[in-house]
């Protein structure tokens, strides 16, 4: 399965932002590109590529206050993530944990990162 996901809005769900995951029947979901694209505060995550879906690419979204991390890659192979701008933001009321990454990579080989932004704050 092949998805793009280019110029999406996506604000305040009680979810994920962008999810790519296997179909139902375990077909991968590859070659799939999340281009510029605004994912701002979901309760789950921002963009999270579950296992066994490789070749994606993440470029050029911009994240910002995404509960448990704004990007996320579990054990799929060749994943690009380029050009992303992530602003964090640490609120006082949120204890900071390691479940809140600006990008985290669970697994897989082949991956290539580039050229990302990470810009932390404290209230």
């Amino acid at each position: 399965m092949i998805c793009q996901v280019i110029y999406a809005r996506i604000l305040n769900t009680r979810f994920v932002g962008i999810e790519l995951r296997q179909t139902r029947g375990g077909d991968p979901n590859r070659d799939s590109t999340l281009e510029e694209n605004y994912v701002f505060d979901n309760a789950i995550r921002g963009i999270w590529i579950r296992a066994g879906n490789p070749d994606n690419r993440i470029i050029n979204n911009r994240l910002r206050d995404n509960f448990k991390g704004e990007i996320r890659v579990e054990e799929s192979d060749r994943t690009t993530i380029a050009g992303n701008l992530i602003h964090e933001t640490l609120n006082f009321n949120r204890e900071w944990n390691d479940s809140r990454d600006g990008i985290a990579l669970l697994g897989g080989e082949g991956h290539r990162i580039e050229k990302n932004v990470y810009i932390w704050q404290r209230n």
